[in-house]
C-alpha cells in the first residue's frame, strides 16, 4: 500500500519524523592538516553536514576527502570528520556548517532522506512528545497571500541529548522538515507535509520547546532585478544623472503603464540646450523589450487616414507609430493611433498623412509608446521615429533619446529639467519558460507579458527564484486557460518609492486575480474564488468527530458598495519627483447588503488591472461575494482527511445543516470551500466557507 491509499484505512498507526537543520561555527583552533593539497580536517560529531560556507562564501561538496580542491568540503558520516580546502590554513576563516539531526514520535532506523530509499540509514531519536500542528489558512475568504502561521514542537530532554546543540548552534530560521508516515515505515508510506523554519527555544530539565514558523522568509525580501543588473541609479553608471534619483530604484514594468515618469540621465540645469537633457531612462532589463513591428500588406490598400497591417496585435489607441516606408514609397510618416481594428483585415486609424503607407512598409511601435512634455502648462506630443528613438545601455537600462530637432519641430522652447516629461511604457515581452516551453502567450492587446497569471508565475520564477519543482505547475497552466485578466503596473509604482517586498506584489496580484496564493503540498499554488464546480471529497456525518460540528454566521464584513481603483498614473509637479498616484475607479453595489442585512458600508480595493472592463468584472464579483453574510463550517475529522488542502471544495453530508428544513433520516449535502486546516496526529480541524454570495450568483458569475 502507499501513503495515499493508507489514508483511507481505519486504525492505521500515524507517526511523525522530523529533520532539524541548525548551523554551527566550526572550531577554528582544532583544524589539522590532512594532506599536502591544503585539505584540513576536524571532528564534527553533531550531525550530518549538508552545507558549508566560509566567510559567507558557499563551498562546493567534494567527491571525497582525498580529491578535494580549493573551495570544497566533504563530510565523513562514519568518522564524523569534516574536511575543508580553502587553499591555505583555514584557522583564520569562519566556517559555518549546516547539519542535520533526526527526531521522531517513535524510534526508527530509516533513510536519512525519508523519500529516498537509497540514502543511508540513520537513527530517529524518539523524543517528540508533542508534535507540531500543521496549519494553513487564508486570511481573507476571497483572496490573500501566504498567511503566516506558527506552531511548536516539544521534545523530551530527559536524556539531555540536545544539550550540545542548544548553546553553540543557531536554530534561528533554520529549516525543519516534517514527514508524516502511516502503518509500516517504508518510503512509499511517507509524505513530506511541511518545510518550515525554527525560531525561539525554551529549555527545561524535562523538555525543549522549539517554535516553528512558515518558511516564507524569501517573500519578505524586497524586489530586485536579476542577472546581476544594478537595481539602483548611480553616478558611476550614469555620470549626468538627475541627482534626485541617486540610489533610487530603477523600475520594472509589466503590461503597459501610462503617465510613467522617466529619469533624466543627461541632466543639465545650468545651460539647457538641444544637446543635453536628451536621454531618459525608464526600465530594466533592456532585453526582449515590448516593442512591436509589422508589415503593411499589398491588399487592402492603405489610405491617408487608415493604415492596414499584417497584424494589429500590440497596437493601442494613443500609441505613437512610425510608418517606415524605406522599403515602400520612401516617405516616412509619424502618427498617433485613434482606432485599432482586429476584425477581418487589421488596421489602425489616425489623422490624415501626406503619403499613405505603401505595401511592405514597416509599421513600428516602440516600447516607449508615447512621450508627452508639459512646459508651462502646455502639452507637446513627441512622435516616435521623428522626435525620439529607443535607448539602451550596457548596464541593462532602457529608455528613449530625444532628437536635437525636437524643439524646432514642435515649436517649443528649449527643454529644461523643470519641464514635466511623461511616457507610455510597455513592459518586456519575454515569457517565463516551463521545461523549455513558453508558459502561456503574450497578450494580443499589448504585445507583451501582461496576462495576470503569467505575470504571477514570472514574479515567482524569475524574480523570487523558485524552481519549477516548488511551483504547482498544473494550477498555473489551468489558470492561464481560464483567467483572462490583464495587468499593467511598475515596480515600484512611484519613481521615488522603495522597492516593495515580494509579498506586497503577490498580495496585490491575488486581489487582482481574485485568488488565494498559498503552499499546497510544499508548492506555491493559487486558487481563484469562484462558484463550486468540482468536489474534491465528501465527509460523512459519522466521519465528523462527536460535538465538533459548528456553523458560524458573521455579518461584520458585509460590504454594500465596492470602489475598485486600477490603472495608476503618476502625478507630478516636477518630472523628477513623482508625488502621488492617480487611479481610475469603477464601482459596484449589492442591494442584498442594503435591503436585507440593513448594512451600508463601503470599501476600496486597489488592483493591478489596466483596463476598465477587467476592473468592472472584479468589482461586480466582489460586490456579489462580499455583499452577503459569511458562513463558516467548522469540523474535526479523522486522519483519512489529512491530505485536505486550502481551496478544495468539500461536500459535508449530514442530517442537520442550516439552510434546509430538518427531516429525521434525511441526508443533506452542503458544498463549501476549505479556508483553513489544522493537522495533528490524532485529528484534522477544517474550516470551510459556504460562499453564499458567490453560490447565489453563480449563474451570472
Amino acid at each position: 500500500m502507499t501513503y495515499a491509499t493508507l489514508l483511507d484505512s481505519e486504525g492505521i498507526a500515524s507517526q511523525y519524523l522530523a529533520i532539524i537543520k541548525p548551523r554551527r561555527l566550526a572550531d577554528s583552533t582544532i583544524w589539522s592538516i590532512y594532506n599536502v593539497s591544503n585539505t584540513y580536517v576536524q571532528r564534527f560529531p553533531y550531525g550530518q553536514v549538508i552545507d558549508v560556507k566560509a566567510d559567507e562564501v558557499v563551498f562546493n561538496l567534494g567527491s571525497s576527502a582525498d580529491t578535494m580542491i580549493s573551495g570544497e568540503w566533504f563530510y565523513d558520516a562514519e568518522s564524523h570528520d569534516l574536511f575543508v580546502n580553502v587553499g591555505a590554513d583555514p584557522s583564520t576563516t569562519d566556517f559555518v556548517a549546516t547539519y542535520e539531526f533526526y527526531l521522531g514520535t517513535f524510534d526508527a532506523h530509516f533513510n536519512r532522506l525519508p523519500l529516498d530509499s537509497t540514502s543511508r540509514v540513520v537513527y530517529y531519536e524518539p523524543i517528540i512528545t508533542k508534535s507540531p500542528e500543521v496549519q494553513a489558512s487564508s486570511v481573507d475568504v476571497l483572496f490573500g497571500f501566504l498567511p503566516s502561521s506558527s506552531t511548536s514542537i516539544t521534545l523530551s530532554n530527559i536524556t539531555h541529548i540536545l544539550q550540545e546543540h542548544l548553546y553553540d548552534s543557531s536554530f534561528n530560521k533554520c529549516e525543519i522538515d516534517l514527514y508524516h508516515w502511516l502503518d509500516e515505515l517504508t518510503t512509499a508510506n511517507v509524505k513530506l507535509i511541511s518545510s518550515a523554519v525554527c525560531g525561539s527555544i525554551t529549555s527545561t530539565d524535562e523538555q525543549v520547546v522549539i517554535s516553528i514558523f512558515d518558511n516564507n522568509e524569501r517573500f519578505s525580501e524586497e524586489f530586485r532585478h536579476v542577472n546581476n543588473l544594478d537595481s539602483f541609479y548611480s553616478v558611476s553608471n550614469y555620470a549626468n544623472l538627475d541627482l534626485s534619483y541617486f540610489s533610487r530604484p530603477i523600475r520594472k514594468v509589466y503590461g503597459v503603464v501610462d503617465s510613467f515618469i522617466p529619469v533624466n540621465i543627461d541632466y543639465n540645469s545650468n545651460s539647457p540646450s538641444t544637446g543635453n537633457n536628451r536621454t531618459w531612462l525608464c526600465i530594466k532589463p533592456n532585453t526582449n523589450l515590448g516593442s512591436v513591428s509589422t508589415a503593411c500588406p499589398a491588399s487592402p490598400a492603405s489610405t491617408t487616414t487608415r493604415t492596414y497591417l499584417t497584424s494589429a496585435d500590440g497596437f493601442r489607441v494613443g500609441d505613437s507609430v512610425w510608418i517606415d516606408s524605406s522599403s515602400g514609397s520612401g516617405f516616412d510618416e509619424f502618427v498617433f493611433v485613434t482606432v485599432v481594428n482586429k476584425t477581418g483585415a487589421h488596421y489602425i486609424e489616425h489623422l490624415a498623412v501626406i503619403n499613405s503607407a505603401a505595401a511592405s512598409s514597416v509599421i513600428k511601435r516602440s516600447f516607449v509608446g508615447s512621450v508627452t512634455i508639459v512646459k508651462i502648462g502646455v502639452a507637446y506630443y513627441a512622435k516616435y521615429g521623428k522626435h525620439y528613438d529607443e535607448y539602451t545601455d550596457g548596464f541593462g537600462g532602457a529608455g528613449f533619446t530625444l532628437f536635437s530637432t525636437l524643439e524646432a519641430d514642435l515649436s517649443m522652447a528649449t527643454l529644461t529639467p523643470l519641464d514635466l516629461v511623461y511616457c507610455r511604457i510597455y513592459g518586456n515581452k519575454a515569457l517565463p519558460t516551463l521545461s523549455a516551453s513558453p508558459l502561456g502567450a503574450v497578450s494580443s492587446t499589448t504585445g507583451n507579458l501582461s496576462k495576470g497569471v503569467i505575470v504571477l508565475y514570472d514574479v515567482l520564477k524569475t524574480y523570487v527564484g523558485l524552481s519549477e519543482s516548488q511551483i504547482d505547475l498544473p494550477a498555473f497552466s489551468a489558470g492561464i486557460g481560464s483567467i483572462t485578466d490583464e495587468v499593467g503596473f511598475s515596480i515600484p509604482e512611484l519613481g521615488q518609492q522603495n522597492y516593495p517586498t515580494f509579498k506586497e506584489i503577490l498580495s496585490k496580484l491575488s486581489v487582482t486575480l481574485l485568488s488565494k496564493i498559498f503552499l499546497d503540498d510544499n508548492k506555491i499554488t493559487f486558487v481563484q474564488s469562484k462558484p463550486i464546480t468540482t468536489i474534491a471529497k465528501t465527509i460523512e456525518d459519522d466521519e465528523i468527530l462527536l460535538d465538533s460540528f459548528r456553523y458560524d454566521f458573521d455579518y461584520r464584513d458585509v460590504i454594500s458598495d465596492i470602489y475598485l481603483q486600477y490603472a495608476p498614473t503618476e502625478v507630478s509637479t516636477r518630472n523628477e519627483t513623482g508625488l502621488s498616484l492617480f487611479y481610475s475607479v469603477v464601482t459596484a453595489t449589492n442591494d442584498v447588503a442594503k435591503y436585507v442585512h440593513r448594512i451600508q458600508k463601503q470599501q476600496s480595493f486597489v488592483t493591478y488591472h489596466r483596463d476598465s472592463a477587467d476592473a468592472q468584472i472584479l468589482a461586480t464579483r466582489l460586490a456579489k461575494a462580499l455583499g452577503d453574510r459569511r458562513g463558516t463550517l467548522n469540523i474535526s475529522t479523522k486522519n483519512r482527511f489529512f491530505d485536505t488542502e486550502l481551496g478544495q471544495a468539500i461536500t459535508l453530508s449530514r442530517d442537520k445543516i442550516a439552510g434546509t428544513a430538518y427531516i429525521a433520516g434525511q441526508t443533506i449535502n452542503k458544498n463549501a470551500v476549505v479556508v483553513s486546516t489544522q493537522k495533528s496526529l490524532d485529528r484534522i480541524i477544517i474550516s470551510l466557507d459556504d460562499q453564499k454570495g458567490i453560490q447565489d450568483n453563480q449563474s451570472s458569475w
